[in-house]
């Protein structure tokens, strides 16, 4: 019988199973759904390993896949059908399959027979796809089946940009409120900028100029600014009045996930998926310090008051 998944809310959004040879890819692709819905949410081996060092973990791993998921993403290869631990995962997940469920989705690194998947079951062929588009897809599978509920008191003044946003036929990455509210900046993943007036939910404006997603955007203090950071592995300072990109800044080797302006507004940090914070000049447009130390994607930045230090998480 199938279940009504918009209601069964679930400890995890999202669950991974895959074998250890892919582990560089997953991980990418699993940073970028942490990003979107915490890693809380996530279950993914490397995010949960206090909980994980137990006795009989195989017995606990299948009840987290087969009761405690609202999505199974399976990643298959020849690998996964030659591991043990995958073999146990997948097992809790062709349960799920027999009884009807929609909780399950296929992804293929290559075209090798795994058991239990046959010519008539539907997956997608990841090898050449970006890990940003496949974070994107499963994303969209998940959101498809867990919508947030329906608002029933919303006033007509709340968000009126929402079916604007949605008519434009592509995922929303970030969106940040002007200080008065009466405009929105967005970054999405068909790699432009857009400037909403939230009164009348119109595009004012498209700001195009990135080659991949964009992650992150911010207005300057002034308001009279923008910056977004995209998988492009860039930044940019767009003027929003004339449109123009009136600075790149390249240095990142991965992913920008992350972009704040100084008070002052003469200098940004940024952080990524290559685990760095990179101080910029924006008069300049140069890199003046490169901040290292974490061992995974750096999903958020933000200056002190006075300037002088920078919170990352």
């Amino acid at each position: 019988m199938n279940i009504d998944m918009s209601t069964a809310a679930k400890r995890f959004a999202i669950a991974l199973s895959f074998p250890g040879e892919w582990r560089a890819r997953v991980e990418a692709i699993a940073a970028r759904l942490a990003a979107r819905v915490g890693r809380a949410r996530v279950l993914y081996d490397r995010y949960h390993e206090a909980e994980f060092a137990r006795p009989s973990l195989d017995v606990y791993l299948q009840g987290l896949y087969h009761d405690e998921t609202e999505l199974n993403v399976v990643f298959l290869c020849k690998e996964y059908a030659q591991k043990e631990w995958c073999g146990l995962e997948w097992r809790a997940i062709r349960d799920l399959i027999k009884h009807h469920r929609e909780d399950v989705m296929l992804l293929r690194f290559d075209d090798a027979t795994v058991v239990g998947v046959f010519s008539i079951d539907g997956y997608i062929d990841i090898t050449s796809r970006p890990d940003e588009e496949v974070a994107a897809l499963i994303l969209e599978r998940h959101a498809q089946h867990y919508s947030p509920a329906p608002q029933h008191t919303r006033q007509h003044h709340e968000f009126p940009e929402l079916l604007q946003l949605e008519e434009y036929g592509d995922s929303v990455y970030d969106y940040a409120f002007s200080n008065d509210t009466t405009r929105a900046l967005t970054g999405s993943r068909d790699s432009a900028l857009r400037l909403w007036n939230l009164q009348t939910g119109k595009c004012k404006r498209l700001y195009a100029g990135h080659t991949r997603a964009v992650e992150c955007v911010v207005w300057s203090p002034d308001q009279q600014y923008a910056l977004s950071g995209s998988d492009d592995k860039t930044i940019r300072v767009w003027e929003l009045g004339t449109g123009c990109c009136i600075r790149t800044l390249s240095g990142h080797t991965d992913d920008v996930w992350t972009v704040a302006w100084s008070h002052d507004q003469h200098y940004a940090c940024s952080g990524g998926g290559d685990c760095s914070i990179r101080l910029w000049n924006l008069d300049t447009g140069n890199c003046t310090n490169v901040l290292q130390g974490h061992t995974g994607c750096v999903a958020c930045v933000e200056w002190s008051n006075d300037q002088s230090h920078v919170l990352v998480r």
